[in-house]
């Protein structure tokens, strides 16, 4: 039943791209830096340049697909520098966030070709085979459909029973 629904094909994550994932939260740190942090003087102006630039090396990087933990860390250094406690506890858990998906990239497979309509994936593959593992023979489905009626009836009984003998 669900192989005819909705649920048939897997679910498209938002973003299947990891390296842009990856860039998006690290323009997210630059962005909250010029947004929040230096209008509520958390840090100078030439603090946020340093911090900024240490960020764009982690972006080049990405890009140019050389990435490695040695250009975080480099970002976490200048961070830890900072005066503003405040400030630095945040930067800290957003550099923190985006190494996890910086560590996790190399496990994520590569991006996969969505523009494929569901005609297509049918013509590559056989999906008659895939209907018959994924729904129950009739016969099964059938017994299965025997044995709750069986064991509502056997309840029914049990509670008349029971109702019958408080009465005596």
């Amino acid at each position: 039943m669900l192989t005819k629904s909705i649920y048939k094909n897997r679910a498209i994550t938002p973003t299947l791209d990891k390296a842009a994932a990856l860039i998006t939260s690290l323009e997210h740190i630059k962005s909250r830096i010029d947004d929040i942090i230096i209008p509520l003087e958390g840090i100078s102006e030439t603090e946020a340049d340093k911090l900024k630039n240490a960020i764009d090396a982690v972006i080049e990087a990405v890009e140019k697909e050389s990435f490695s933990d040695e250009l975080f860390n480099e970002a976490e250094e200048t961070v830890n520098k900072l005066e503003n406690e405040n400030a630095k506890k945040t930067l800290l858990k957003d550099l923190s966030y985006s190494k996890k998906i910086a560590g996790f990239m190399e496990h994520v497979p590569d991006r996969i070709d969505v523009s494929k309509t569901v005609e297509e994936i049918s013509d590559e593959s056989d999906t008659s085979e895939l209907s018959d593992e994924t729904e129950p023979k009739k016969g099964i489905r059938d017994y299965l459909i025997i044995v709750i009626i069986v064991a509502v009836f056997a309840v029914v009984a049990i509670v008349v029973l029971i109702i019958k003998k408080r009465k005596n």
